[in-house]
């Protein structure tokens, strides 16, 4: 989808929506935003082939947001599928008080007055840190706009590193089986930890782990993954490490991708025939050791939605954190 705004006004007056094609223009107030991550980045937007999909949304000439609105399907796919919170930055020196929250809500307003001309069918991911949609259900319920949002909230789970002193005092608040597994791990004969793998041993595992699920995974989907962890490791902000023995066998890999303030645990995999080692948490935790080395602030285990998956990230002290997707579909009262 491209927005077509030549010869379009502005549903209100002094608003208008204008796609962003300057990667330092937009960098620039990314880095501003307390909606920063890595994911918003041109870099990371490009890698994903998102990068044409940019908007800052313009009032009396000043911006005041920025978001993402892609097709929801892209060559088959979920054209979200493997990112997070990309619909909107708020472009603002917050004060954290209640003119901040009437602000936003403001702002979102004048955005879904926008979207609902210009980009019907809009798809946006939100940052944790949003935690109000108001502005948009307000909208939409002045115009008389029924059945058109959909949302769902969904979960993250994030540890707060900078809670710790270091790592073995964050290795205390873990739960004794997952330290047990990491232990048990570091003292295994016959393995190694490769910290310049072949990116195919990790892509191979990788579609083999969702094959033993049932789950199919399509070209697209991993061109996806490939070009993200390519690009990434190239461009210095993405860490690939596969446990493996010494025959080369691999047991389990893990993708991290880093900013200035979160290391994200993008993508993990593991070798069906190898579940037993539980070389999952050993990488996972070496990943927030690093995470400590590093210097981050806080390490995001990126979903915590499933059942399984949830428990599991959970007895590795990452703290619940909620978060909204919003999909627009545009009817009229009446009609």
């Amino acid at each position: 989808m491209d927005l077509n705004l030549n010869g379009l006004e502005p549903k209100e007056e002094n608003v208008e929506l204008k796609k962003i094609n300057d990667d330092l223009e937009w960098d620039s107030k990314v880095q501003q935003s307390s909606q920063y991550s890595i994911y918003l980045t041109s870099n990371f937007l490009r890698w994903s082939g998102l990068l044409e999909y940019r908007y800052f949304l313009y009032e009396n000439g000043a911006p005041i947001l920025g978001c993402i609105l892609p097709p929801k399907i892209i060559d088959g796919m979920n054209s979200l599928s493997y990112c997070m919170y990309q619909g909107i930055f708020f472009i603002e020196n917050p004060k954290s008080n209640y003119s901040d929250d009437l602000g936003r809500t403001h702002k979102l307003s004048q955005l879904t007055s926008q979207l609902v001309t210009l980009a019907p069918n809009a798809v946006l991911a939100l940052h944790h840190s949003i935690k109000d949609i108001r502005g948009i259900e307000w909208y939409l319920y002045e115009k008389g706009i029924s059945s058109s949002l959909q949302y769902k909230v969904r979960y993250t789970g994030i540890i707060h590193l900078q809670d710790f002193s270091d790592f073995e005092n964050y290795k205390k608040s873990i739960r004794k089986d997952r330290l047990r597994e990491f232990t048990a791990t570091l003292k295994m004969n016959g393995v190694i930890l490769n910290i310049q793998p072949d990116i195919q041993i990790f892509l191979d595992m990788y579609k083999d782990m969702f094959i033993q699920r049932g789950i199919n995974i399509g070209q697209s989907e991993l061109q996806r993954v490939s070009t993200i962890i390519e690009d990434a490791l190239s461009s210095g902000v993405g860490n690939l490490l596969v446990l493996q023995e010494n025959d080369g066998t691999p047991i389990s890999g893990i993708f991290t991708l880093s900013d200035r303030m979160t290391d994200f645990y993008q993508f993990g995999a593991s070798n069906p025939e190898r579940l037993k080692l539980s070389g999952s948490s050993y990488l996972i935790l070496h990943a927030i050791e690093l995470a400590f080395i590093n210097g981050r602030k806080y390490f995001d285990m990126v979903g915590m939605n499933s059942p399984n998956r949830g428990e599991y990230k959970a007895s590795l002290n990452a703290r619940v954190e909620p978060y909204f997707e919003l999909e627009l579909n545009m009817t009229t009262v009446g009609v």
